[in-house]
């Protein structure tokens, strides 16, 4: 529900008065109220909000939705699955080839839950760059950046990192069974309306 101003004020007169608050050495002004708001529901800032309230001009997207989903999203995703196969715990002894790889190299520098972190941070951090304006989807459709259910499988994916993430930091093998499911099921309900199995120029709408 919603309040009115006067009972907003009310209502944190009685706060501070039953917590005890000091009062302040200088009046509320009305330009200073305005900017106070009481803690919520946390919310997806998009890329364009966010470079807007820092004052940055931000560059057309360089990649459809696709390119970044297949660059980002499913490799990264795929780093929390295999945790359900392949025990983070357990030190794994890399093979060393006659011809240098880099691919190869890389994956050893870091092991263990690490990478876990890694990628559950890398989708938190990149999953409001599906709400970029100007992004196109694969067909050349635009992506559906102003609907709600985007935004919100945008932000059951970011959720759904966090909860990675923390696990990941207390490497608490047992939970990342649960952890893929939720994974595996706020990729699928987004893919289930916006990605289907139809042809690809029937996809975003």
């Amino acid at each position: 529900g919603t309040v009115s101003r006067l009972q907003s004020v009310d209502l944190s007169a009685y706060i501070l008065q039953s917590g005890k608050f000091p009062a302040g050495q200088a009046e509320l002004s009305e330009d200073r109220l305005a900017q106070i708001a009481f803690p919520g529901a946390r919310k997806v800032a998009t890329p364009a909000a966010a470079a807007a309230s820092a004052g940055v001009t931000l560059s057309p997207p360089e990649g459809n939705l696709a390119q970044l989903m297949r660059a980002i999203a499913f490799p990264n995703a795929n780093i929390i699955f295999n945790v359900q196969v392949k025990d983070p715990n357990v030190p794994t002894k890399r093979e060393v080839g006659p011809n240098f790889d880099y691919i190869a190299w890389g994956a050893g520098v870091y092991t263990g839950w690490l990478p876990i972190e890694q990628a559950a941070i890398a989708i938190i951090e990149t999953s409001p760059l599906f709400l970029t304006p100007g992004r196109s989807c694969q067909n050349g459709l635009p992506v559906p950046v102003d609907r709600p259910d985007w935004k919100k499988y945008t932000t059951e994916l970011m959720e759904i990192g966090r909860v990675a993430k923390e696990a990941a930091i207390a490497k608490k093998l047992d939970a990342f069974e649960e952890i893929s499911e939720k994974l595996s099921d706020a990729c699928q309900n987004c893919h289930r309306v916006y990605r289907r199995d139809a042809p690809g120029a029937m996809r975003c709408q």
